[in-house]
């Protein structure tokens, strides 16, 4: 598989599976559910928690800045900037993870100078994320989005 299509696989999963950023220990959810082998190995390495009351949630979907939470500990980034995005408050649980993604160039926010942390993420969203993250050259991989069968609806 190449490397671009891989990378698009990773976000749309990322997508679908992970949810939640407070610790939980036993994820009550989860079991039997087809993700279910991914989310423990994920957990496992601290990469994703659970919530506070033992759920995971695996079906819902992914906030902005739980996506930025999972690629800052998946790409081992630490550094931060300050934040100035107007609805990223400085004692949110995001805020130090807005502030590391930030930093490794990856997020951008919106032209009202909003990031929308608490929005779902877009597969579109996680896909540019994850190429600036890794430094793709987008018109070098339109040949791999043409591997999914809605790729002409892609924006």
């Amino acid at each position: 598989m190449k490397k671009s299509l891989k990378i698009v696989c990773l976000a749309l999963c990322c997508i679908l599976l992970l949810t939640g950023t407070v610790l939980g220990a036993q994820l009550t959810d989860i079991k039997g559910h087809w993700a279910e082998p991914q989310i423990t190995k994920w957990v496992d390495k601290g990469l994703i928690y659970g919530n506070s009351d033992g759920t995971f949630r695996p079906n819902n979907p992914i906030t902005r800045a739980e996506f930025s939470a999972l690629a800052n500990r998946a790409f081992g980034f630490t550094a931060s900037d300050p934040v100035t995005f107007s609805d990223v408050k400085a004692n949110a649980w995001y805020a130090k993870d807005v502030a590391i993604a930030k930093a490794a160039g990856y997020i951008t926010g919106y032209g009202d100078g909003t990031f929308k942390p608490m929005a779902y993420i877009t597969r579109q969203e996680a896909a540019a994320m994850i190429s600036r993250i890794l430094e793709l050259d987008a018109e070098a991989n339109v040949e791999a989005a043409s591997h999914f069968a809605d790729y002409n609806t892609f924006p």
